[in-house]
């Protein structure tokens, strides 16, 4: 895998409180949208995946966060961008302040 480098837009965590993934997500799109940041947040995503269980004889498919408490945004440059704090949320960052990259996703 490649390093990632300044002019590609990288994956960054979000750290929210559980249960208000979804939330985070709606506010980070509405501050995007507000701002004019297209250009800068490509990508916000709750990840979840698909489960099957069966329930009183019959199959249920729901969808689970994968990583409950978490969001997972695409940024480009997100140092200039983003001051790592939001409603409910908190860019992981750390304790020299600079924010890094999932180098996987």
């Amino acid at each position: 895998m490649a390093e990632p480098t300044e002019k590609t837009p990288q994956w960054y965590v979000v750290h929210t409180y559980s249960g208000y993934e979804n939330k985070v997500k709606d506010n980070l799109e509405k501050t995007v949208e507000n701002n004019g940041m297209q250009d800068l947040i490509f990508e916000i995503t709750v990840p979840t995946e698909e489960v099957a269980e069966i329930r009183n004889g019959k199959r249920v498919t729901y969808q689970r966060k994968t990583f409950p408490g978490y969001v997972l945004v695409k940024i480009h440059d997100m140092a200039q961008n983003v001051d790592g704090t939001m409603q409910k949320g908190k860019i992981l960052l750390p304790a020299d302040k600079k924010p890094f990259v999932l180098l996987r996703w």
